[in-house]
Order: structure tokens, then sequence, then C-alpha cells
């Protein structure tokens, strides 16, 4: 007989990975909510296991890359209404940003009320519905896999594409370095799937920069400052365009740095960008994400610099 070519895939119970909830699956997701973010593609930071809320305890208490406050309720079994409930009155004690249900099954029931809560609710609080389950090939050790059933976008997250894989993949490691080594913090939607997110930028005035992953043929990211919000930041960027330019620009890899000024409408676009694409060559992930790391902080520090000059 020939050999397999491939494994068989078993779900195993959760109670033989976690006996306990309390005792084993809250300490166990509390120590790996990256699996969890992950799966939402929303990077969660631990704040507090067993958070106290009056006189409950929220399983886990975390937050964004933002640092809005996101809550964590878990059950090894499913859903109930009284953990409904309790998810409600943690997202209000908490003033929760993003509120996220873990559990075995979410019931038809919880899905619908997840569901009107996000249609309903004035778009600052998000809710997710995600199940969790073990498995394991042939006799290899169990994995955990989480799955979005109930998201901000809709009842059922969709599948994502090659190329939205991607985007996310390209994306994450990018935007953590970002944060962990110059204080830049992504402001990701629940589309992050997408070919654009949001950065942060420091300077009144100056829109937040729009990363482009997917953008036609290109990488880069683009910029736009607003004379009538900040015209000191306005003037001293145009008339420092050439210096700017060169602190930049490098011809080698091809860069470019285009300008949209309109001076009617009081605006100035600047888009920063290389030929190249993610899609084609994920060998070179590490040198563009340092490409854009590298372009984007000498820009911001001339934006910074031109809030301050003149003054």
């Amino acid at each position: 007989m020939a050999e397999e070519k491939f494994g068989r895939i078993q779900e195993i119970s959760l109670q033989d990975m976690w006996p306990d909830e309390a005792k084993d699956f809250t300490p166990w997701l509390a120590e790996n909510l990256d699996e969890l973010g992950n799966a939402l593609d929303i990077p969660l930071q631990l704040q507090e296991r067993e958070s106290p809320v009056g006189t409950k305890r929220l399983d886990i208490f975390a937050t964004d890359p933002d640092g809005n406050p996101a809550v964590i309720e878990n059950q090894l079994y499913p859903t109930d209404d009284d953990h409904l409930g309790r998810l409600l009155i943690y997202a209000a004690g908490k003033d929760a940003k993003v509120v996220i249900w873990v559990a075995r099954e979410i019931g038809g029931e919880h899905q619908k009320a997840l569901h009107w809560l996000n249609q309903r609710t004035d778009g600052n609080t998000q809710f997710y519905g995600v199940t969790v389950e073990a498995l394991k090939i042939d006799g290899s050790k169990p994995a955990p896999r989480f799955s979005v059933v109930v998201s901000p976008a809709g009842n059922i997250k969709r599948s994502l594409n090659d190329k939205e894989r991607q985007n996310i993949e390209f994306r994450r490691p990018l935007l953590v370095t970002l944060k962990q080594a110059h204080g830049i913090t992504a402001k990701t939607k629940c589309d992050t799937a997408g070919a654009w997110c949001v950065i942060e930028n420091p300077v009144m005035g100056v829109r937040g920069a729009r990363l482009g992953t997917g953008w036609g043929r290109t990488l880069g990211f683009d910029a736009e400052i607003k004379q009538k919000e900040n015209p000191q930041v306005f003037q001293n960027f145009a008339a420092r365009r050439a210096d700017i330019e060169a602190i930049i620009l490098d011809p080698a890899v091809g860069d470019a740095l285009t300008w949209n000024i309109a001076e009617t409408e009081g605006n100035i676009n600047i888009i920063v960008s290389r030929p190249v694409s993610i899609y084609d060559n994920p060998q070179a992930w590490d040198e563009y994400r340092d490409w854009i790391i590298d372009k984007f902080v000498k820009l911001r520090a001339e934006m910074v610099a031109a809030a301050g000059d003149g003054g």
C-alpha cells in the first residue's frame, strides 16, 4: 500500500487541553493573546486577569494598539444568556471599545445579539464572537484554533483571499516595530485586510499617513497637510521642499516623492512610493518594511520640525 501523503485532522475535547476554565483556559489565553489577536487582526496587550468590575471579575482585561480598553469573556462550553449579561456588564464597567466573547460555540441567538449590538451602537464599540477548538494531526500535539464568527464587518467573517492575507502578514510586524521602536501607533480598522491602513501623526493639521501595501504595483504611504488647520506647518514644509526631497529620496532603489500642492484648497499631499509589489516578492518583505519605517520616520521628523519652525 502506498504511503499516505497527508495526515488526518482530529478534533479533541477542549477539556482535554484545559480541564478547568478558570484555572487552565483563562490563564493560558491571557499568556497567548497573540493567538486570539491574530484571528481578529487586532494586536492585544494584556492588562489584567480576573479584573474586578463591581462585584464581578472579568476574565481578561486587555488593550488594543491604540490603548483602547478590550474585554474578553471566555467559555469552554457553548454560549449562554448568563455570560451574555456578564459581557455587557464588563463592557460598560470598563468602557470597552473592543468586546470579545470566546466560546466553544456561539449560539445562533447569541450571534444575532452581537450582530444587533454592532448595528445599534455608535461604532466606537466593536463586538466579536470567536469560537475555539482543539485540533491535532495524527499523533501531533494538540493546537488551538480560533475562528471569528461575528465581527463589526458582518455576522459571518468571510475567508480572506491571498492578497488580503499577505496585506495582514506584511503589515503586522511593521506596525509592531513602528509602535515599539518609534512610538508610532497604527489606527487600524476592521477592514485591515485591505490595501490601506492609517498611521497616527503627532502634528496638528497633518492627516494620519495612509500606508498602502496593495497600491497598484507600488509600495508606499501618503500624508496630507491642511493649511487651515496648521498654516505654520504648511508654509514651512512647502518652503523646504528641496531639502526634504534630498533627505527622503534614494534614487538607487527607485524612490519617488510626489507633491500635490493645492494652494486654493490649502492642502499639500505628499506621496512617498517605491515601484515594488509585496505580492511579487515575499522574500524581500523585511527589506520593504525597513524601507517604509525609514522613510516614514524621516518624513514625520520633518513635519515635527516644520511645526516648530518660525514660531
